[in-house]
């Protein structure tokens, strides 16, 4: 364990050290960018490209990893409208919204931004003409899924909108904060 620990340490220095590297002024930024401009859009076209070519190879062999399950999921409850320019509830998600009398979240402080947005359509927390129903449990200190893009900063905004008054009437936020 005292290795792996030495190995994030060097890591994160190592991170710093190019992070200081790369701190530009306002003027010097704005000129690199210019003259990388074309070479961005090319990484952003192939990137793209392997993305399509991954998706047609994964439905040729028939799989499906947790990242594409969590945006399929997603796209199931929420269809993402063009004219509108945002998410849409679909069918399915009124029907869960109207079947769920309560939506319990263990480990909040572990799901990441797709997470939250399926639990968004899923619950009534986007409805203005139901009750809320969302009940979400957390430790901030207990992450342990950035792995999976866990999020905790959610579970703190959450928790802070809750002490702002600015919960549904029954929502609930059971939480653990400790600050050491």
């Amino acid at each position: 364990m005292e290795q792996v620990k030495a190995l994030r340490d060097q890591a994160k220095e190592q991170i710093e050290r190019v992070r200081q590297l790369m701190v530009l002024d306002y003027d010097t930024t704005v000129y690199v960018e210019g003259q990388a401009g074309a070479s961005i859009q090319d990484l952003a076209h192939l990137t793209l490209e392997f993305r399509q070519a991954l998706w047609q190879a994964k439905v040729a062999q028939n799989c499906i990893d947790y990242n594409d399950l969590e945006h399929l999921t997603l796209d199931i409850l929420a269809p993402y409208d063009a004219d509108l320019g945002q998410r849409q509830p679909s069918e399915a998600a009124l029907y869960y919204q109207d079947l769920f009398r309560e939506v319990l979240v263990d480990e909040y402080q572990d799901i990441n931004d797709i997470q939250a947005t399926i639990l968004s359509f899923l619950s009534r927390e986007r409805r203005q003409d139901l009750s809320g129903n969302l009940f979400m449990v957390g430790d901030v200190k207990q992450s342990i899924y950035g792995f999976r893009m866990a999020e905790p900063s959610l579970f703190l905004a959450k928790y802070q909108a809750y002490q702002e008054g600015q919960r549904r009437s029954s929502d609930c936020l059971r939480c653990q904060l400790s600050f050491s």
